[in-house]
């Protein structure tokens, strides 16, 4: 009887081992070997690497131009209102046609009710600043239009340091801390 445990679980251990060697073997060999090529080698697998080098991708667009009619203008200015997706304008950065983006600048896609009404601007994504709405192309991360907004945001905007410092103290019930402890630049007294 032990005997034919021991050979009933050696069967079982030799048909175990056959179907993971048959469930590892792809057509192109073992699996983890599809990397390799085979030269005519005894085994399989035994050949040179293939090369994986990437084409360079060459970052300028194909686009033509994008020229939009006032109508399609106000259509961009319309749909941004309801999009909430406000950034500040970098320092530094002025938006006009041609420039490339800082990184800073966050891009978002065109909102679907726009895409259907204006549907060459499927391939162009936005960003929505403080005073414009800038058109951009994704790939060469160039702004193609600037598009005066509806309601620009006015004032300067506050770090929020200075939100905290000012209005923030204020809704708390607090006053406003002295200006030297809002500039770092002196000690409170």
């Amino acid at each position: 009887m032990k005997h034919w445990i021991s050979a009933s679980i050696a069967a079982v251990a030799l048909l175990a081992a056959d179907i993971a060697a048959a469930q590892m073997q792809t057509p192109h060999g073992p699996r983890g070997d599809e990397n390799t090529t085979n030269s005519g080698g005894a085994g399989t697998g035994q050949g040179k690497r293939r090369s994986h080098t990437m084409p360079e991708i060459a970052l300028e667009s194909d686009k033509p131009p994008l020229k939009l009619t006032e109508v399609e203008r106000e259509a961009v200015a319309q749909a941004m209102v309801h999009e909430h997706t406000y950034q500040r304008t970098p320092k530094g950065f002025e938006p006009r046609a041609g420039v490339t983006i800082p990184s800073a600048i966050k891009l978002n896609p065109m909102p679907r009710p726009l895409i259907y009404a204006v549907p060459r601007l499927r391939q162009y994504d936005y960003a929505k600043l403080q005073a414009e709405t800038l058109v951009i192309d994704p790939m060469s991360m160039r702004v193609v239009d600037v598009i005066p907004r509806k309601y620009p945001v006015t004032g300067v905007p506050m770090s929020p340091i200075e939100w905290w410092s000012t209005r923030g103290r204020a809704l708390a019930g607090l006053p406003p801390e002295p200006a030297a402890a809002t500039t770092g630049s002196g000690t409170q007294q």
